[in-house]
């Protein structure tokens, strides 16, 4: 195949093959978030830890006005998963339940999963991934600030076993994905409730 010898019957697609959504946020104009009420979390690539932790405690908030107008097309759900393609890029992260109908900025690209359950894990992985992160670095576009676009995202090719080996790799590893963000959420709300009593 074009990435090499892969067991038969199985197949080389690009990553638009699997997304219902990839697309990107946007900034807000000052003079369309002046006065109102902010209470929708707003996320920028530093709010992204190289791990792919979100720092929740610490995101810009923007009026529930302009995230539902302005901003409607960058609306996060639950489970999107997040690439930087803008300053520090190559960082992946995954929506989590608190952050579902949150918005995000134009150096982060979101990818919605037509099947979330069975391509989450191996995605979420991939994208981390030497061979993807390297490919991303080569595409790099140098200007006012480095940045890679969502056309290189949508071109990555990737290779899809056989249905029976992704459900069983899905029923495997989706649990301990879980997991590892459950317990990045148990260490955020342990920062907050250490930063709150010690002073």
């Amino acid at each position: 195949s074009e990435l090499g010898r892969i067991p038969k019957g199985w197949e080389v697609k690009r990553l638009e093959n699997f997304v219902e959504v990839l697309s990107k946020g946007t900034t807000p104009r000052m003079k369309d978030v002046e006065g109102l009420e902010r209470k929708i979390p707003f996320l920028k690539v530093k709010d992204i830890n190289s791990d792919g932790e979100i720092n929740i405690n610490g995101l810009e908030l923007i009026p529930e006005e302009t995230h539902l107008k302005d901003l409607k097309r960058s609306i996060l759900f639950e489970n999107d998963l997040l690439f930087s393609i803008a300053g520090t890029i190559g960082r992946v992260s995954i929506v989590t339940e608190k952050l579902n109908n949150s918005n995000c900025n134009q150096a982060l690209a979101f990818i919605r999963l037509k099947e979330r359950e069975k391509f989450k894990a191996i995605i979420y992985y991939w994208l981390k991934s030497d061979d993807v992160q390297n490919k991303i670095q080569n595409s790099i576009v140098q200007g006012v600030q480095a940045n890679v676009s969502l056309t290189v995202l949508k071109e990555l090719e990737l290779i899809e076993p056989w249905n029976e080996i992704l459900i069983d790799f899905a029923n495997k590893v989706n649990p301990i994905l879980e997991l590892v963000l459950k317990n990045q959420k148990e260490n955020q709300n342990l920062t907050q409730f250490r930063d709150t009593l010690l002073p």
